[in-house]
């Protein structure tokens, strides 16, 4: 099932794909978004790394991972991806929006 906002109304559907699926939200309008993805692909979130390496040009977004009530027996699986600078590399928060610092 995944929810579609329709304006002040918040209606439920079947997933029309029948398989895994990825739900977003968007801030600006408020709403939640499905992510469609074929059956042979896979989604990848990237998360707060991105957002702290590009300065907030790209940003983390709330996101659910779905399954429809077909899919048994079916694993969601995590990886985790860790970045780290050289040693000599020194962050500032100078160089992030502050609207993060608070």
């Amino acid at each position: 099932m995944f929810m579609l906002s329709n304006s002040n109304n918040e209606l439920e559907y079947d997933n029309p794909s029948d398989h895994a699926y990825l739900q977003i939200l968007d801030p600006e309008k408020n709403r939640v978004l499905m992510v469609k993805a074929s059956m042979e692909s896979f989604i990848v979130q990237v998360r707060e790394l991105a957002d702290v390496l590009s300065k907030g040009k790209l940003r983390a977004t709330l996101h659910c991972v779905c399954r429809t009530k077909k899919m048994k027996n079916l694993s969601r699986e995590t990886f985790v991806g860790l970045l780290q600078p050289a040693w000599s590399k020194t962050f500032h928060l100078s160089n992030h929006p502050m609207e993060w610092l608070t």
